[in-house]
């Protein structure tokens, strides 16, 4: 019965981090869009949507709006390696149509609504998770990717 109840409590520990992150990150999306009132990076959806519909609503509103991304962001966005951070897991936040025949791809990308970025097409990630679940990607994983691109990290 203890461990139950050390599980409950570190799942509890989660996802009060993970809303202290969403808060924090909030607040300095917040300050960006105020002292860069023309960007063209969009504001983020409704925070009380299920982490899988602010997930996908953010990064179609983001990849299908008016930023413009340069070819080292496109690449960036593609690589396991720089997508770790905000995914979790060894691959890229978006990935070529090219590569829909990879079973990693059929699992863990949107494949019916993909985005054209430049002259190219992709699937997008679709793997997000409530905040009770540790080690994936979460809502304050999109929210730090926004920040990100808006600091020029990305």
């Amino acid at each position: 019965m203890k461990s139950l109840k050390g599980n409950k409590s570190t799942s509890n520990n989660a996802v009060t981090k993970e809303l202290n992150r969403q808060q924090e990150l909030q607040k300095l999306l917040m300050e960006f869009y105020n002292t860069h009132p023309n960007t063209m990076l969009p504001h983020l959806p409704e925070i009380d949507l299920g982490a899988i519909k602010y997930a996908k609503k953010a990064l179609y509103e983001l990849f299908n709006g008016r930023y413009k991304f340069s070819d080292k962001q496109i690449e960036i966005l593609c690589s396991a390696e720089e997508c770790k951070k905000y995914i979790h897991r060894n691959l890229g936040i978006i990935v070529p149509t090219e590569l829909a025949f990879e079973k990693k791809v059929k699992e863990r990308y949107w494949r019916k609504n993909t985005v054209i970025i430049g002259e190219k097409e992709y699937f997008v990630f679709s793997q997000w998770y409530e905040a009770s679940q540790k080690g994936d990607a979460h809502k304050s994983d999109v929210m730090q990717l926004y920040l990100d691109i808006a600091q020029g990290i990305v």
